[in-house]
């Protein structure tokens, strides 16, 4: 799974070890 990256710019790098792990 990933992201969109206007998710990424909302929430930075923590929603991305959220949305893997």
């Amino acid at each position: 799974m990933w992201i969109a990256k206007a998710e990424y710019d909302e929430s930075g790098p923590s929603i991305v070890h959220r949305k893997c792990f």
